[in-house]
């Protein structure tokens, strides 16, 4: 009977490990285990991935600004704007606003063709945590032109350069010169009196020479088939804001049946100097001081 009874344990326990441990469950093969391991990697790489976004999200719609603090940002980019690296071939960005929105348009822009659309804003998030802000261009059919970022730490830039690489440079135009208060003017650049400006009858227009100094010609209004002719060749004093010239050439042109008939060199190292006040251009002419009466305003 013992002999018996000491056969059945036996027999139990070789079944007991044949089932794998008598009751425990039963362990996974290498195969299950691999492809369990490989579930649970993916599942915490997206895991991570989800965190990622949620810390750094990618917003490709406008920034939300307080709508005074929006206005504000703006205002230094309202106005009329010249491409700077054309001289022979001026284009023109304008900026306005309406009702709230901002809007461009870009004109007689032969290298780069003609656009128009709305401006927004967008944030941009460095390494470092810091973030930046942007003006974003975008034309009537949604796509984006360029972007010029906002300059913090100048409320009111004379220059601005679009995207990363600064690839095109515009200038705040002469009509745009900067009014820091009644009568005077602020961090005016010597491009700000290139263009064409007119006083009673008086025309004058103002070259960029590309090397450092700027022509400037004056006519008078033709009395008795007779007109006058200044012109100078300037520099501009970055300290005072205005221009000079030591060199200054009058010419008195006498006309005949609509032709010219006769020129004579009144004198041809005359002293002058120009100077914006209110937005317009004195001429400051030490030949004959009656001419800084004349306050020429921006006409092109």
């Amino acid at each position: 009977m013992k002999k018996r009874l000491l056969m059945l344990a036996l027999i139990g326990a070789l079944g007991c490990t044949a089932l794998a441990g008598c009751g425990k469950e039963e362990e996974p093969s290498s195969k299950e285990k691999q492809e369990k391991d490989k579930d649970e990697d993916e599942d915490e790489e997206k895991d991570a991935k989800d965190k990622d976004k949620e810390e750094d999200p990618e917003d490709d719609g406008p920034v939300e600004v307080d709508e005074e603090d929006y206005d504000a940002i703006f205002q230094p980019l309202l106005g009329e704007w010249v491409y700077a690296d054309d001289d022979m071939d001026p284009m023109y960005l304008t900026v306005t606003s309406e009702n709230g929105s901002y809007y461009y348009e870009l004109e007689d822009m032969t290298l780069l063709g003609s656009s128009k659309g709305t401006v927004d804003l967008f944030s941009e998030e460095h390494p470092d945590g810091s973030v930046s802000l942007w003006y974003r261009f975008v034309d009537e059919d949604g796509n984006e032109w360029a972007s010029f970022p906002v300059d913090e730490d100048d409320p009111y830039p004379n220059d601005i350069y679009s995207d990363q690489d600064g690839a095109w440079h515009f200038m705040r135009s002469a009509s745009e010169a900067q009014q820091t208060e009644p009568g005077g003017l602020g961090d005016v650049q010597g491009y700000f009196f290139v263009g064409s400006w007119e006083c009673e009858g008086y025309t004058m227009d103002v070259f960029d020479n590309g090397d450092d100094s700027y022509f400037v010609s004056i006519e008078s209004p033709e009395i008795d088939d007779e007109y006058c002719l200044w012109e100078y060749i300037c520099n501009f004093d970055e300290e005072n804001g205005f221009l000079f010239s030591d060199n200054g050439e009058l010419t008195r042109i006498e006309m005949a049946n609509g032709e010219v008939s006769s020129k004579h060199s009144e004198y041809a190292n005359g002293s002058v100097n120009f100077y914006f006040e209110n937005g317009g251009i004195v001429w400051a002419d030490h030949e004959d001081p009656t001419h800084q009466l004349l306050v020429f305003e921006y006409v092109d």
